[in-house]
């Protein structure tokens, strides 16, 4: 069977059982699954199905998305992520869209202390969706604010998707981490351009806030104390070499509720909460990587990614164009495949094309992930599409998020661009501390 006929019965099954209502993960792990029946056999099948499941479950890296998500949910009853809101609304909130910028503000410091996308999305979204709707802003704005922003936890360090990029390729980590920073901070400023164009598009979608005097700026800057000493309990210790990522999701934890409890608002109700919210939000996320997993060795059984890389890679074309090649591709294959799978299968073949072309792997490494970031929004895989759809209002639809995130890619598609022109915007600062 051809690998394009392959490729059209896989995603037309799994946008069937989508259209149906089948939950993402379950979508992708039934085709996973029968698929590997049918092509293998049941014995073998199944014993690739239940090592495959287990492989995914048993993996360190996933730990530290469980004390991600932790973070978040001490932060919100402890007040930190409400300081962050508070402060960012304090002084931003006379923008056009202010609440919408406040929330992409917002989520840039929550991304410090997060190395996962799905916990920022579902923290920042249930702060700021909210206080948004109930002020009268346009549901799309508010949530695509949300949507597109919460992606920047895999941009800006820690990155939990950085370091298995990093380590996968033998790169130095930190020099990676740090090389994601400045895109991050230019992606997350395009974003806010995007919100303040679209609030003064149409003044209706986002109600103008009152004035705030400059005491009132000047007393909330205290307020950034606690998620300050959050982040440098994660990013500091990563970057002064203290500790893993995954090392640092726990200090950060620790580091949380430790400022719950001096903050007084520590209780058994409180914290059971909290816990009971990571396990949900935690295991929803591993159940989407256990069935992209299914989806990706499908994927990867058949070689439809070989196949589409090295049709990219034969075509007679200039390095840049090639570049720009390869940038589609991943966009397209982000749409079907997780972040991880696409690093597994793809880098061992253009990590060398790159090489023998004098680009730098971490230069691409930035220009991928900015990649991931339209991939976490772009259907059918988009996985913050469905951490947001879990947390908003029933009246806020599927399409509803997904028009409202796309308006944002004006954004990535104006950093990639930047990015891959000047390419000292991811290395310069690596460079400079660390002197390479």
């Amino acid at each position: 069977m051809e690998w394009q006929v392959t490729l059209a019965l896989i995603g037309g099954s799994f946008l069937v059982l989508l259209i149906l209502g089948v939950p993402i993960a379950a979508s992708m792990g039934v085709v996973g699954a029968v698929y590997i029946l049918l092509v293998t056999g049941n014995m073998v099948g199944l014993e690739a199905i239940g090592l495959g499941t287990m492989r995914s479950m048993a993996n360190y890296d996933l730990f530290a998305i469980t004390f991600y998500v932790l973070i978040g949910e001490l932060m919100l009853i402890g007040g930190l992520a409400d300081d962050m809101f508070q402060f960012a609304s304090k002084w931003l909130n006379r923008l056009p869209g202010g609440l919408a910028v406040v929330s992409i503000a917002v989520a840039t410091l929550f991304a410090t202390c997060s190395g996962s996308s799905a916990a920022s999305t579902s923290t920042i979204g249930k702060i700021s969706i909210p206080q948004m709707l109930e002020r009268g802003y346009d549901k799309r704005l508010a949530v695509g604010s949300v949507a597109a922003s919460g992606g920047l936890a895999h941009l800006i360090p820690p990155s939990i998707l950085m370091v298995v990029y990093a380590s996968f390729n033998d790169l130095p980590v930190g020099h990676m981490l740090l090389a994601g920073l400045i895109p991050g901070l230019l992606l997350a400023g395009l974003y806010t351009a995007v919100a303040v164009t679209w609030a003064l598009r149409w003044p209706n979608a986002a109600p103008r806030e009152a004035s705030v005097s400059w005491r009132e700026r000047m007393v909330v800057l205290r307020k950034l104390l606690g998620p300050m000493l959050v982040a440098f309990a994660v990013l500091g210790t990563i970057m002064l070499g203290i500790a893993t990522v995954t090392e640092a999701s726990v200090m950060g934890a620790v580091m949380a509720l430790i400022l719950v409890v001096i903050r007084r608002r520590y209780n058994g109700g409180l914290l059971r909460h909290a816990l009971r919210q990571t396990i949900i939000t935690t295991t929803f996320i591993v159940f989407i990587i256990v069935g992209a997993k299914l989806f990706s060795w499908v994927l990867n059984y058949s070689t439809i990614p070989q196949y589409i890389v090295e049709a990219v890679a034969d075509l007679p074309v200039t390095p840049t164009q090639l570049i720009i090649l390869f940038m589609v591709m991943y966009f397209i294959l982000g749409m079907f495949l997780d972040t991880i799978g696409q690093i597994f299968i793809t880098m061992p073949i253009i990590l060398p094309i790159l090489l023998s072309l004098g680009y730098s792997p971490l230069w691409f490494g930035i220009l991928f992930f900015i990649n991931v970031e339209m991939g976490m929004v772009t259907p059918p895989y988009g996985i913050i599409l469905y951490v947001l759809k879990g947390i908003v209002p029933d009246n806020i639809s599927m399409g509803d998020i997904i028009r409202g995130s796309i308006v944002f890619f004006l954004g990535d598609i104006t950093t990639l661009t930047l990015v891959m022109a000047f390419p000292a915007i991811a290395l310069w600062l690596p460079g400079v501390i660390f002197g390479s």
